[in-house]
């Protein structure tokens, strides 16, 4: 018998809960819970006590904010991801699912930049489209092959040959495609080995497939480089079966300050900054050169200091603890910025930033104000001009423009080159550290107290309006508390 967990109580969840399997609910998961209340005789729970319950799974009842809630608890409560799942893995198969699937797949086959595709067996693809630039509609080329028996069946504009076996089939190809067809999947990888990059395959959540789900997980282990793509209705798989192997030094630092489960591997080093938390196996920014005890007024750029003195890799980035890159538009926690995307990126760009931020309700300086004291805020902009009249006085008409403007680019979040990364902190601490010296913040709570950092976070793109420099914007997780 599975133990599984539920996680929230709303809308989904009043609309199917008569339908479960109650035997296998050990708990329920919601911001209500106080460990006493029950729901069918299973306690509900704050989700904080989730750690005190043994479980199989966690499921998700929510489809709006599945993705948030996944990283939530894989970040905060160190939830391993192949334990989460959908609510729609303890019912069976939704018939009305091919929309979601189509265009999940064509999301992924645009994101990863394929231009020939191999359709095994074509079970998708036909029912909808007569022509392939209805799958993808902004490359100047981009082409299909199919594996099947119903060449006489096929549009001409929507595969240009169908071959009755893979061994048949041309030598090369970006991506296969094997839909929700695995029961060969290794004899098919192997006979599509030499022939493609990338094989892309996927599971529906339903309550029968859910050994399917946990077998693929088991067979893949580590054989092979993949990505690993948990939405809300379906498992995908996306195998690189030849994966570049990136020279270059690259390391991107994640600011952290509280115990969370960061990524921590061979692109990714941890920092930990403040007094309040410390881990040995992550970099501390009280070593070497450094700013530390500016750290309660202007946040994560004593670690920005930190790596601008202390590291020398040519690609350096800067992430947070709960924020990080995407790689593209895929939003999904397998699918944070790599290696391989880093290298290609800054080959055609000088630096990648988080997605600006367009406030419609308000310029950049009256979004600070509307959780920082005025005056504090006011006296903090006063000493940042003075020292910036003395140090930068060419940015002072940037600085009004973009405090007074309505967007700017979020977290302090980039990946640049080095000589990039040298040129902005040279700049930014010929003032800010001098600003952060000269305001006092005593009497003043925790927020209050970073308003220094707050316009911190705004100097990048008042120093970017300055610069020539070849931008690349992606968007980025952030998530927040589970309460």
């Amino acid at each position: 018998m599975l133990r599984i967990i539920i996680y929230a109580m709303g809308q989904v969840f009043n609309n199917c809960h008569e339908m479960l399997d109650w035997g296998e609910i050990v708990a329920i998961a919601d911001k209500s819970g106080d460990g006493e209340s029950q729901f069918q005789e299973v306690p509900i729970i704050k989700p904080q006590q989730i750690t005190n319950y043994e479980f199989d799974y966690i499921a998700v009842f929510s489809n709006i904010y599945f993705d948030e809630i996944k990283n939530q608890l894989i970040g905060y409560y160190f939830v391993p991801e192949k334990k989460i799942i959908s609510w729609k893995a303890l019912f069976p198969y939704e018939i009305y699912m091919d929309e979601k699937i189509l265009e999940s797949y064509k999301e992924l086959i645009e994101e990863y930049r394929v231009e020939e595709v191999l359709d095994v067996g074509m079970p998708y693809f036909p029912k909808y489209f007569f022509e392939s630039g209805r799958i993808i509609r902004h490359k100047s080329y981009f082409v299909m092959d199919g594996i099947g028996a119903n060449k006489c069946l096929i549009g001409r504009n929507l595969y240009r040959d169908v071959y009755r076996d893979i061994d048949l089939c041309k030598d090369k190809y970006d991506m296969a495609i094997l839909w929700d067809d695995v029961e060969n999947i290794d004899t098919n990888i192997k006979k599509l080995g030499n022939k493609v990059r990338y094989i892309l395959f996927h599971i529906p959540y339903c309550i029968e497939k859910r050994c399917i789900i946990k077998s693929i997980d088991a067979f893949l282990g580590n054989r092979f480089k993949y990505l690993r793509l948990a939405t809300n209705y379906a498992v995908f798989w996306v195998i690189d079966l030849n994966p570049k192997i990136i020279q270059k030094d690259i390391n991107i630092y994640v600011v952290t300050h509280k115990s969370y489960q960061v990524q921590c591997d061979d692109l990714y080093h941890p920092i930990c900054v403040g007094k309040s938390y410390k881990n040995a196996k992550f970099l501390n920014e009280t070593s070497g050169d450094n700013i530390s005890y500016l750290n309660e007024k202007i946040n994560e750029c004593t670690a920005l200091y930190w790596i601008w003195k202390n590291t020398n890799t040519e690609y350096v980035g800067l992430n947070h603890y709960r924020r990080y890159f995407y790689n593209n538009r895929i939003h999904n926690s397998s699918n944070y910025m790599d290696k391989e995307n880093v290298y290609r990126l800054l080959k055609e760009y000088d630096m990648v930033l988080a997605s600006s931020v367009v406030r419609y309700n308000g310029t950049v300086l009256e979004g600070i104000l509307e959780n920082i004291d005025y005056n504090l805020c006011m006296e903090a902009i006063r000493i940042v001009k003075n020292a910036m009249r003395k140090h930068q006085p060419d940015y002072l008409g940037a600085f009004d423009n973009i405090m007074n403007g309505y967007v700017f680019h979020p977290c302090n979040m980039f990946v640049t080159k080095r000589e990039v990364l040298n040129a902005y902190c040279e700049w930014l601490f010929s003032f800010l550290i001098e600003a952060a010296e000269n305001i006092d913040v005593s009497g003043y709570g925790f927020y209050d107290k970073r308003i220094m950092g707050f316009l911190a976070e705004r100097m990048l793109t008042i120093w970017l309006l300055k610069q020539n420099l070849k931008i690349k914007e992606l968007p980025y997780m952030a998530h927040f508390g589970l309460n």
